[in-house]
């Protein structure tokens, strides 16, 4: 297929770009869900790498199952045990799909300092927006080029807070380099150039979710430079345009948007462009 790249204004020959990689799956993955692999793996991410829920770096690690990440958060407590170093209950939780105050866990990993290790399994690989987190760990394996793209992306937020520079991948599975001739991800850097008004437009082209979540990436990462360089009438336009006090705040609130009303969403804050 052919791709066009309004950023570099250029269009690529990418041949056949299948959802689905050809790899086993199943098999492996059950491989390790065993006790004695992911103690090994999770004691070295702690004694080596220095994995530490007091760390304002957060961690999210996906695992295979429910009952998989329920383990990998009892190895966790175990082995910060075993070292003397006993954390808050609340420091490292398991959040999928049926977990009790999922929204309310979501919020508090968004805002505050526990939970600051989550594991999960897919239901953060997209709509959720956590800038501080850092480190990303992998205990199981997917085939799905897409999915591994919305999961690294889960980590490429920008997090002025906490002087955020880069974010790590601790592979345990061989999953970087099954998808390593797959993977499509680009930097979001968008030209310095490049309007707010010709990102909207832009926008209004798109039909794909994915590609759209990359647009927002570029016009959040552009509001966010735009927002530290106002002086404070501006600032107080802002406030006025966007409806929110800080560029995060308004950030937030275009991530929450469902992806069939973001392009009206961002035409309607048209004289905030």
């Amino acid at each position: 297929m052919k791709v066009y790249d309004p950023e570099e204004n250029t269009i690529t020959e990418a041949g056949i770009a299948p959802d689905e990689i050809k790899v086993e799956i199943q098999g492996f993955n059950r491989k390790v869900i065993n006790d004695s692999f992911n103690r090994v793996i999770l004691n070295k991410l702690i004694t080596d790498y220095g994995l530490d829920p007091e760390d304002p770096r957060k961690t999210l690690i996906f695992a295979v199952s429910k009952d998989h990440g329920t383990d990998i958060v009892r190895i966790l407590k175990e082995e910060f045990d075993e070292l003397g170093q006993p954390v808050d209950n609340d420091a490292i939780v398991q959040i999928v799909g049926d977990t009790h105050q999922r929204e309310h866990l979501l919020k508090r990993y968004q805002n505050e300092q526990y939970p600051s290790i989550v594991v999960t399994v897919d239901l953060l690989t997209t709509g959720i927006d956590v800038p501080p987190i850092c480190n990303l760990i992998f205990l199981r394996r997917i085939n799905s080029r897409i999915l591994y793209d919305q999961m690294i992306g889960r980590a490429t937020r920008r997090c002025d807070e906490i002087g955020k520079e880069v974010f790590k991948i601790y592979d345990a599975v061989g999953v970087t380099e099954i998808m390593a001739k797959e993977h499509v991800m680009k930097p979001v850097a968008p030209l310095p150039e490049k309007k707010f008004v010709d990102l909207n437009e832009e926008i209004k082209l798109l039909e794909d979710e994915y590609l759209l979540e990359v647009k927002l990436d570029r016009i959040i990462a552009k509001l966010q430079r735009k927002v530290n360089t106002l002086d404070a009438e501006q600032h107080d336009r802002f406030e006025q345009l966007s409806g929110e006090s800080s560029a995060r705040d308004f950030a937030r609130k275009l991530r929450e948007i469902e992806a069939d009303r973001l392009k009206e969403t961002i035409d309607a804050y048209g004289s905030l462009w």
